[in-house]
């Protein structure tokens, strides 16, 4: 069977808005207050527009650890972060 791209769209949407309310969750129970905020696009744009809207002190984010080769073809959310946030 053909796969439901609009299902598997829904589905993954659903996966990430559990995967957010669980981090929150676990954020909580260490005392942290965390707003879950779930938005769709290019990683480098939406965070930067994120921090802007917050208007955030800084932004944190983990690198996976890819090859140059990688980074250069996929490219790299905290290489671009570091050129185009605003904090």
């Amino acid at each position: 069977p053909w796969l439901d791209e609009g299902r598997a769209e829904v589905q993954e949407r659903h996966w990430f808005r559990d995967a957010v309310d669980e981090a929150v969750h676990e954020l909580a129970q260490a005392g942290l207050n965390a707003v879950p905020v779930v938005r769709e696009g290019d990683p480098r744009s939406v965070l930067c527009d994120e921090a802007e809207q917050w208007r955030a002190d800084a932004i944190m984010v983990a690198a996976k650890g890819h090859t140059a080769l990688q980074r250069f073809v996929l490219g790299s959310v905290s290489m671009g972060l570091t050129s185009r946030a605003p904090c």
